[in-house]
């Protein structure tokens, strides 16, 4: 099993082995390969030209990913209403 905490990015390509636990307000840009029961502390970026060593994120992540979302979302409504 894989648990996600709320508002994680994790890019393409990226290989989570079994059990890991990522914890809130992480990116994990594309290639990135997780080991078996990794766990990614909140606020945390990981990065693939050096996964082993972890960079920390500002609090102010939470807010840039909570828009993000929200603009993402926003996006896809009006696509899906171009399509009725």
């Amino acid at each position: 099993a894989i648990v996600f905490y709320p508002v994680v990015w994790i890019g393409d390509g990226v290989k989570i082995g079994e059990r890991c636990i990522i914890k809130d307000n992480c990116i994990i840009e594309p290639g990135v390969v997780l080991g078996n029961d990794t766990v990614i502390p909140p606020f945390t970026l990981i990065s693939k030209r050096n996964p082993t060593s972890y960079q920390e994120l500002p609090p102010s992540v939470a807010v840039q990913t909570q828009e993000a979302s929200l603009d993402r979302y926003s996006e896809f409504k009006e696509e899906q209403r171009g399509k009725q």
